[in-house]
């Protein structure tokens, strides 16, 4: 029986091959978990500590002023069919952190390019 930590992580391997059109290796993805967590606890602390203890998996991130985007699977494996069909459309689930004003921060559907950048 797989974990519920594995099992997000094929669900953001999924996640990324839809919005990307390229697979990634389960190699890949876990270095990219270590990297987004490095960049997260760089970034900010506290930050770090919320998201770690929430249970949501964060695969990947990307910055551009005024955002700071942390791409997500959620712990709710019910969540999981919706993810894929957003991926489809070009949206991902991310916990937005807002430079400007960090009370406005949160979770939320942003669109990307094959590229995972925000467009939007």
């Amino acid at each position: 029986m797989t974990t519920l930590k594995e099992r997000q992580e094929q669900h953001a391997l999924k996640l990324v091959e839809i919005i990307t059109g390229k697979k990634h290796s389960i190699e890949q993805l876990k270095e990219n978990v270590e990297i987004t967590k490095e960049f997260i606890d760089v970034f900010n602390l506290k930050l770090a500590d919320k998201l770690s203890s929430e249970g949501n998996l964060y695969y990947a991130c990307q910055t551009g002023f005024p955002f700071f985007n942390i791409y997500v699977v959620s712990k709710y494996e019910e969540d999981f069919e919706e993810e894929l069909a957003n991926a489809k459309e070009g949206y991902l689930w991310a916990y937005v952190y807002n430079y400007d004003n960090p009370g406005l921060s949160e979770f939320g559907t942003i669109k990307v390019d094959k590229d995972l950048n925000r467009i939007y």
